[in-house]
């Protein structure tokens, strides 16, 4: 049972406790009241009659005076109207039915000045008066039923309990409702809130109305109490992502020094044998006795020769970075560039490669030839998961944007995404779920380094539907150079 139940129970109690000694006190002040006003009714009525039988019986008028009693016995209030003899026996008037009654309130000798009266029951309470007749020396005698008395008694009894029932039901309900407002509901949220505290959700604020008093107070001070724990959990969260960010960070460091280590060993042991066997495939290929096949084979030596050069460079590029000569560029210029080179190879795998770029030119600093190489390493990745992929209307789209101070280049494809169990890995040199001989697993690690040196970012996200590279780069103030890049 809510605290608003049981304290509108307990102070409707009280006040129909209150409210019942009230009524007490009010019916027994109306009985005393009812009760004067017999005793006054029936002595001044006694007063009366004697007052008209002394006269009477003085004149000789006892059929007036019989008359009248019988009007009076026949008064359905009146028990008794009667005039005695010294003897107590009736001389005018009777009993209205009730014989005993008249036996009762008769006295049986002889009345003093003053009389007498009280009360006498006759099945009901009966308040009776005996006055002394002077011409016969004997007595007038009245009683009457307080039957008014009785009935009043139970209307106003009846009238005080339904006051009672209405006002404690009226303040019961009228409590109950204040203090489910002023304090069961703002404790119910406060409650609500203090379990939502350590939940998956940051705690909603808490919202009690000012009419709640101290409640409300402490409904803003956990308010505060809660803004405040979910700031230091997001502090520490964000610090424990950033150390983890910086571990990641300094692994990378450590693999790319390693890789550059290797990668300079390898550049100047490979470099003189290479630059001599693509020498001796090019004077193959131009020997003009050469066969065709020969040509072929040569041409074959000199492509692999210039895969190796690109693999070892771009080794050299990931472990050391070489710093750039930036320059105003429009990136739109860039990414058609890309697009129009790409062009064929889609339409030979039957993707259709799309650029959509904003009518004003996208300025920002850098050097043309190593973003148009991020650019086409990122489509160049897409159209070859489209190849792969059953099915038309396949698509590479290629966005150029600007806004907030920075400018954007979104590559996206509509084929089979990343798998999340690869998606962590792809920056990572020598990654790559490609099969032997189609990649190395260095274009991502390498785009994302230029990037970098352009004081930008690249992230690399998996759709469900495809996959989107967005490469953010600072946006330039300074307009393009004419016929940029």
């Amino acid at each position: 049972m809510r605290i608003s139940t049981r304290l509108a129970l307990l102070l409707g109690a009280t006040f129909a406790v209150i409210m019942l000694f009230y009524a007490g006190i009010s019916l027994e002040q109306r009985v005393r009241l009812l009760r004067g006003a017999l005793i006054g009714e029936t002595e001044t009525l006694a007063s009366t009659l004697r007052i008209v039988t002394d006269n009477a019986l003085r004149d000789g008028r006892s059929g007036d005076l019989a008359r009248l009693f019988g009007e009076v016995v026949a008064d359905p209030e009146t028990v008794v109207a009667a005039v005695t003899d010294r003897a107590g026996r009736v001389v005018v008037g009777g009993a209205g039915g009730d014989a005993a009654c008249l036996r009762r309130v008769v006295p049986r000798g002889p009345v003093g000045p003053g009389g007498a009266r009280g009360w006498a029951d006759c099945g009901m309470r009966v308040r009776w008066v005996v006055l002394p007749a002077a011409a016969s020396a004997g007595a007038v005698v009245l009683a009457r039923r307080a039957t008014v008395i009785e009935h009043e008694v139970a209307a106003t009894r009846r009238r005080l309990l339904l006051l009672t029932l209405a006002l404690v039901t009226a303040a019961a309900g009228i409590v109950h409702g204040v203090l489910r407002r002023t304090l069961s509901l703002p404790l119910a949220a406060i409650l609500g809130g203090i379990r939502s505290l350590g939940g998956e959700r940051p705690p909603r604020p808490i919202r009690v109305s000012p009419a709640a008093g101290e409640l409300h107070e402490l409904a803003l001070a956990f308010n505060a109490m809660a803004a405040e724990l979910d700031e230091r959990e997001r502090s520490l969260l964000r610090e424990g992502e950033e150390r983890v960010a910086l571990e990641r960070r300094l692994r990378e460091a450590e693999k790319f020094a390693v890789i550059g280590r290797v990668s300079g060993g390898l550049a100047h042991e490979l470099g003189s044998p290479l630059a001599v066997i693509a020498m001796r495939a090019d004077a193959v290929a131009a020997e003009p006795g050469a066969s065709a096949a020969a040509r072929r084979n040569a041409e074959g030596i000199a492509a692999e020769v210039e895969r190796i050069t690109r693999l070892v460079e771009g080794l050299l590029y990931v472990g050391r970075r070489r710093g750039i000569e930036p320059a105003p560029l429009d990136l739109r210029a860039v990414a058609r560039e890309v697009v129009a080179s790409l062009a064929a190879t889609g339409m030979a795998a039957g993707v259709e490669v799309e650029v959509h770029a904003p009518d004003a030119p996208v300025v920002v600093r850098g050097q043309a030839t190593l973003l148009r190489h991020v650019l086409l390493n990122l489509a160049r990745n897409a159209l070859q998961a489209l190849a792969a992929a059953p099915g038309g209307g396949r698509r590479v789209v290629v966005r150029v944007e600007e806004g907030d101070g920075e400018a954007r280049v979104v590559v996206e494809d509509n084929g089979p995404g990343i798998a999340p169990e690869h998606l962590a890995h792809v920056f990572e040199p020598f990654y790559t779920t490609k099969g032997v001989g189609e990649g190395a697993g260095l274009g991502l690690a390498v785009s994302r380094g230029i990037v970098e040196e352009h004081g930008g970012a690249l992230r690399v996200e998996s759709t469900g539907a495809g996959v989107r590279a967005v490469v953010v780069l600072p946006s330039a103030r300074e307009p393009a150079a004419a016929g940029a890049p």
